[in-house]
């Protein structure tokens, strides 16, 4: 059921999920039941639903957690079940700002890790919850701006992970275990201003991620999701692509921007709320580098993606991401508008929108002002202020602030 529902959700999300819940008619207890909610989710995280995401993620842990599983191989299901059930409600809930439902499921992560896999020949498991259980608290803290404990535990996952500054030579052979882990810490590096360090991260994730994605298919594993090997790797050139950004290399930028393009699109289609975070990104990179033109068509066709306009500015309910990404979008545009000549109404619209979402969701507790974060709005003409930056993060749909 779960391969079925794999293969075939993007031509029927319905069917897909009408076949899973067949399933859970004969089973309501145990991993089994687990692995049918999770893979409803991850269906239901390819339509941005991030509610019935988190629902069902709580729905598999609940499944598995209850039964009795009898064998040491039970056993080891129900701990995969729940690793996985708390990394994609992590996500979910971080999505939807909901950050300290995401810290909760950060700490059952780090639990379950350390209670399970005890038994010999799942070390492994037990190092992918260690490193997923790490990265994903460090993941919530920088999304709240609280960089020290964010960057404890990011330290923790690159000793966990054996990273040392410009190595050499293949990814190790558990990497693909941890991809979204490694794409995470290159993030928090660029929030600290390492884009060299970062840029080196996100290479090393995105190598993990392939291996993942190809490894992924045909797989019924809760921990092995296309889906979500799919957005990491996409994630994965992101973070390589704002690395090159950072230090102006942007031959660099559109190339890794162009791969990722290509792997949001793999995973869900052209038209989709992965597809529209990767323009706004390569937007911004034309604006950058003077071409306007194509700029101005990428920053349309993401705003129409994830459905959001001026219009709504008095009234606007985000569903597809969080406000944070709508907020930078809706600024970036701003920004562009304010440059060309005859386009300060339309800009004015756009800035009303963006501060209307920054106010409802302000980046890491930075305040109200987007000024602070994303930049003055003159900021493309060379005289205005950068402001502090930002991160983009794909697989949460949300921005991350960068440090002082």
């Amino acid at each position: 059921m779960i391969a079925y529902a794999r293969q075939n959700f993007k031509s029927n999300h319905e069917q897909a999920i009408d076949v899973l819940k067949s399933g859970l008619q004969y089973m309501q207890l145990g991993p089994g039941a687990g692995r049918l909610y999770l893979a409803q989710a991850e269906i239901e995280a390819d339509r941005n639903r991030w509610p019935e995401v988190l629902d069902l993620a709580r729905k598999a842990a609940t499944a598995a957690s209850e039964s009795d599983p009898g064998t040491p191989e039970g056993t080891l299901m129900v701990s995969e079940v729940e690793l996985a059930a708390a990394c994609v409600g992590a996500r979910a809930a971080l999505a939807q700002g909901r950050d300290a439902d995401a810290f909760k499921a950060a700490q059952v992560c780090m639990e379950v890790a350390r209670r399970s896999f005890t038994a010999a020949g799942s070390e492994d498991r037990r190092w992918q919850g260690l490193v997923l259980g790490s990265s994903l608290a460090g993941l919530v803290q920088h999304a709240a701006g609280e960089f020290v404990s964010a960057g404890e535990n990011v330290a923790a996952v690159l000793e966990l992970v054996g990273h040392q500054d410009l190595r050499t030579g293949p990814p190790p052979e558990r990497d693909h275990l941890v991809a979204d882990a490694l794409k995470q810490a290159a993030e928090f590096r660029l929030s600290e201003g390492l884009s060299g360090e970062a840029q080196q991260l996100g290479k090393r994730a995105a190598a993990a991620a392939e291996t993942a994605l190809a490894g992924s298919k045909g797989s019924t594993s809760p921990l092995l999701s296309p889906v979500f090997a799919g957005e990491a790797l996409a994630d994965a050139w992101l973070s390589e692509s704002q690395a090159s950004m950072a230090g102006a290399a942007w031959e660099d930028a559109e190339t890794t921007l162009s791969n990722a393009l290509a792997a949001a699109e793999s995973v869900g289609g052209e038209s989709c709320a992965r597809v529209a975070i990767v323009l706004l990104l390569t937007a911004h990179m034309y604006s950058r580098t003077g071409r306007v033109t194509l700029a101005e068509g990428l920053y349309r066709e993401a705003a129409k993606m994830l459905s959001i306009s001026p219009a709504g500015a008095e009234d606007v309910d985000l569903k597809l991401v969080h406000p944070s990404m709508g907020a930078l979008l809706a600024w970036r545009y701003a920004q562009l508008l304010t440059v060309l000549p005859r386009r300060a109404t339309e800009a004015a619209g756009w800035e009303r929108l963006a501060r209307a979402l920054h106010e409802e969701a302000p980046i890491g507790g930075l305040g109200t002002a987007p000024e602070t974060v994303f930049g003055s709005l003159d900021a493309l003409t060379g005289k205005g202020q950068p402001g502090r930056g930002v991160v983009v993060d794909l697989m949460c749909r949300r921005v991350l602030p960068c440090q002082l």
